[in-house]
């Protein structure tokens, strides 16, 4: 699945998901970080992850957020890819990365 999104995302896209998965949910939980971002860095693209925040959650106007009380009663992640990129010195950088001279 990484693979067709990184091919849908050009030089300077970006991604952004948030996630919420509970063992009661009935499906594996989600891998840790370091995990993620290893599947992530395979297909060019780097991840940041962390506990999204509830204007976050209420920016995205998901119905089921507010059915589940997310994220006061449910904890809700943030997944946001980058593509990776060599700028004209050749180093890798990511979007958001500032340029150091």
């Amino acid at each position: 699945m990484l693979a067709g999104v990184a091919r849908l995302m050009g030089r300077g896209a970006t991604a952004t998901a948030l996630v919420s998965v509970l063992p009661r949910d009935g499906l594996p939980a989600m891998p840790e970080a370091r995990e993620l971002g290893e599947a992530y860095a395979r297909q060019g693209l780097t991840l940041e992850t962390r506990p999204a925040t509830a204007a976050e959650v209420a920016a995205s106007a998901s119905s089921w957020a507010k059915r589940l009380r997310a994220p006061r009663d449910r904890p809700v992640t943030l997944l946001r890819a980058a593509m990776s990129f060599e700028d004209e010195s050749g180093r890798l950088g990511t979007i958001g990365s500032k340029r150091v001279r």
